[in-house]
Formats: structure tokens, sequence, C-alpha cells
């Protein structure tokens, strides 16, 4: 992890009804990557890419809650790629 990663915000927004915990927060981590433009589901795409350290049900947690973007907008798990 870098030292601006670790500067960073740890949220995409503000909510005082966090869903998870500090010790999940303090490892923060951004990643990007680059769609072939397929027609896969968000969810299985990323799945398929972070396997085995994220379940397929923990990306879709982290997609409802607006962690990861698709061209800086949130997304739902069912978008196509």
């Amino acid at each position: 992890m870098t030292d601006a990663q670790r500067q960073a915000p740890k949220m995409a927004h503000d909510n005082d009804n966090l869903p998870f915990c500090e010790e999940e927060l303090e490892e923060t981590e951004v990643r990007e990557f680059v769609s072939d433009g397929d027609g896969t589901r968000l969810d299985a795409w990323l799945a398929a890419r972070c396997a085995p350290e994220l379940s397929r049900s923990r990306i879709q947690s982290l997609i409802h809650e607006g962690h990861v973007t698709v061209d800086v907008e949130p997304s739902s798990a069912k978008a196509r790629l």
C-alpha cells in the first residue's frame, strides 16, 4: 500500500450507520480494472478476477454499499459490462 492510499479517506460516503467495523476500514484498497465489454455481470466479472480473496457475495455487498464504481458512478451487481 502506498503512502497516498494510507492517507486516503477510508469510506466512499458519509454514513453514521456503518455496516462494518473499524478493523475492516484499516485495509482500504483501490483497484482499477478495464473490461472488454463482453456483457458479463459486474459481480461475476469481478469475482473471476478477485477470487479467492473476495467471494462473489462479498463483492455484491461492496457494490451495494457503493464501494464499487463503473466509469466513476456507483453501479449495481447485475449491471452488464
